[in-house]
C-alpha cells in the first residue's frame, strides 16, 4: 500500500475529521494513515444506498425513518431512531438494518460536533462542491 505523505502540506498540523463515501477500506487507511482522527460515513451517500434496491412504494417511509437518525440532535436520539427504524422495518430489510446498526458510530460522528458546523461535515457534498470550484477555478 502506498502512503501518502500529507503532513508535508504546509500549514497542516493534524486531520481532525476525515469524511467518506463508503468506500472499502477507507476507515482503516484512515486510522493507520491519521491515528487519532475521527471518520464519518458520508449520511447522504448511506441514504441514497439505503433506498437504491427497496421497492418503490417504500422508499419514502424509509427515508423518513432514517431522517429520525441521523436528523437527531444527540446520538443517543439517534439511537431511538435506529431501534425505531430496526421496529418497522427489521423484519422486512434485516440486512439494511444491519448495516446501519453495523456503521452507527461512523454514521453519527457528526453530532460529537457543535450544531453550527454539523450540516458541514455530514455529507461529502460540501467538499465536494468546494472541491469542484476550486478545480473548476484553475
Amino acid at each position: 500500500m502506498k502512503r501518502h505523505n500529507l503532513y508535508s502540506t504546509p500549514g497542516l498540523k493534524r486531520v481532525e475529521l476525515v469524511i467518506g463515501d463508503g468506500l472499502r477500506g477507507l476507515k482503516e487507511v484512515v486510522k493507520l494513515e491519521f491515528p487519532g482522527a475521527r471518520f464519518q460515513v458520508c449520511v447522504l451517500h448511506a441514504v441514497r444506498d439505503s433506498l437504491r434496491i427497496r421497492r418503490n412504494k417504500e422508499r419514502d417511509r424509509i427515508a423518513e425513518g432514517l431522517k429520525g437518525i441521523y436528523n437527531a440532535v444527540s446520538r443517543k436520539e439517534a439511537r431511538q431512531g435506529l431501534m425505531k427504524f430496526k421496529k418497522r422495518w427489521g423484519r422486512i430489510y434485516p440486512e439494511l438494518v444491519k448495516k446501519w446498526e453495523e456503521n452507527f458510530n461512523e454514521l453519527t460522528t457528526f453530532m460529537k460536533y457543535p450544531e453550527g458546523v454539523r450540516r458541514f461535515i455530514y455529507t461529502t457534498n460540501q467538499l465536494e462542491r468546494l472541491m469542484k470550484g476550486y478545480f473548476d477555478e484553475g
